[in-house]
């Protein structure tokens, strides 16, 4: 089952506005404690999850636009792209807080706060 979310964001551009979205959707099933969403990514020590960054311009799909994902600190939430365009795996790698930031073509599109807790087993 895929999960995705829409981080929508106003950018200027040379001609004028334009209105994208970068939507990130799980390219795993990772487990429960796993959260990827508009208010935020939460992810446990040692458990990562497979995304797919897509943009959007309007309704558009973007399939020129590169994505960059990078998380501040980046010993807390890691972050790999992999061999395929747009797609990156994000990882826990001990406990505390980050955050997450989207770029679009070199632009900081997003900030979404990011929280790696302790891995609990689950029932």
């Amino acid at each position: 089952m895929k999960r995705s979310i829409a981080l929508a964001f106003a950018a200027l551009s040379a001609v004028g506005c334009s209105h994208v979205t970068v939507d990130l959707a799980t390219l795993t099933h990772p487990p429960r404690a796993v959260s990827i969403s508009l208010d935020g990514i939460s992810v446990p020590v040692g458990i990562a999850a497979g995304v797919d960054a897509r943009v959007f311009d309007g309704d558009s799909r973007d399939t020129r636009s590169k994505v960059d994902i990078a998380a501040v600190p980046a010993d807390v939430l890691g972050v790999d792209r992999t061999l395929d365009k747009n797609h990156f795996v994000l990882y826990g790698i001990r406990t505390g807080s980050a955050t997450v930031e989207i770029y679009v073509d070199g632009d900081r599109v997003s900030r979404l706060p990011a929280l790696v807790s302790p891995q609990i087993a689950e029932p």
